[in-house]
């Protein structure tokens, strides 16, 4: 087989990429992260209690409430390997009417 080459893109800024800058700015969000989840879960679980959702219905009331499919919802109030929601789905966690329905 014949090697292709592409040719050389032009006006670059010509400097060389660090994986050190990029792996500081990669952690900056992943830490972040890492501290909203158990607030954004912790809210989510008290919401329910207060509405009188029992814990083996939280996963279905949210997948029902938000529109979203059981392994996205799953994700936002697991424990183990815990994921925080896209922002239309954050949207429609903070439309769904619970005991206080203030979601700041």
């Amino acid at each position: 087989m014949t090697e292709r080459r592409e040719p050389a893109k032009r006006g670059g800024r010509g400097r060389a990429a660090t994986t050190e800058g990029a792996k500081k700015r990669a952690a900056k969000p992943a830490a972040m992260a890492m501290a909203l989840l158990p607030g954004l879960r912790d809210r989510l679980f008290k919401e329910m209690d207060g509405a009188k959702i029992p814990k083996e219905g939280r996963l279905q009331y949210l997948c029902s409430m938000t529109g979203r499919k059981p392994q996205t919802v799953r994700r936002w109030i697991e424990t183990d390997k815990p994921g925080l929601p896209d922002l239309e789905s954050f949207a429609a966690i903070r439309s769904i009417p619970m005991r206080t329905g203030c979601w700041g």
